[in-house]
């Protein structure tokens, strides 16, 4: 009982996968269509993609757009991607030019309207990376190069300041000497007014007058406290005197003479 219901499963499965081979061919489409889904017959590739080759596919492939420094040769078709070119002097990341780049010892150049190419760094310039401009090498300021600069590489200077200028044009550096020069006489006439803080102003001098008039107030405030204290004493000493010369019985006491 058991084999026959292996057969009966096994015989369904047969039957299943042989009317799936009837009903789905394999059905293959020509360049720029691909299958339906239900992969009974083709159909054209919708806008922006394409399918280059026959094929039994159900998709199509994008079309890849130009991009960086790169122009469109043959726009993308039915059975054909997009066709790109590099800028004058660039290179080409890969086969297809889609993308290009300016390699290190050249610089890009705008020529206006959109329009760029790239050329190696003459003289005296240098690039040491992808898609830049050339630059000016500079000179070190107190010495000579440590490494020389060449149209890849920078100058090393160690640890001295370099100006970016070209040998035959004045350095900056210069400049700012002769800037500072102007501003040192400034600098030399600022002891000039130092002495006028020496010289009493109008204010100082009633200042002074003012602590002048109030010590000598307070020296006549003394001498009239003393003054005035001098004819009490006078009086006192001439009391005194007049009490001392009376005689002693007008002073009122006894006297007894020396037995």
């Amino acid at each position: 009982m058991l084999w026959k219901s292996c057969y009966i499963i096994w015989s369904f499965l047969w039957l299943l996968m042989l009317d799936q081979t009837h009903v789905s061919p394999g059905i293959i489409c020509k360049p720029g269509e691909k299958a339906t889904y239900s992969r009974d017959s083709c159909e054209p590739c919708p806008a922006d993609q394409y399918n280059p080759k026959h094929s039994e596919s159900k998709e199509c492939r994008n079309c890849d757009p130009c991009g960086s420094y790169s122009d469109e040769v043959q726009p993308c078709t039915p059975t054909s991607n997009t066709k790109c070119r590099c800028l004058e002097g660039f290179t080409p990341w890969d086969e297809t030019q889609k993308r290009c780049k300016c390699e290190i010892g050249s610089g890009i150049k705008n020529l206006g309207n959109g329009k760029m190419i790239c050329e190696k760094c003459p003289p005296k310039t240098f690039s040491d990376k992808i898609n830049s401009a050339c630059q000016l090498l500079p000179q070190c300021i107190q010495s000579s190069e440590k490494i020389p600069g060449n149209a890849t590489s920078d100058v090393n200077c160690g640890n001295e300041a370099k100006a970016v200028v070209p040998p035959s044009s004045p350095s900056p550096f210069s400049q700012t000497s002769s800037s500072t020069t102007t501003i040192t006489p400034t600098t030399s006439t600022y002891p000039i007014s130092t002495p006028t803080t020496s010289i009493p102003g109008p204010q100082d001098s009633k200042k002074h007058a003012l602590w002048l008039a109030s010590l000598a107030a307070f020296l006549l405030l003394i001498l009239i406290l003393k003054l005035s204290r001098c004819p009490k004493k006078r009086t006192d000493i001439v009391r005194q005197g007049s009490a001392c010369g009376k005689p002693v019985e007008e002073s009122g006491e006894k006297f007894f003479p020396p037995v």
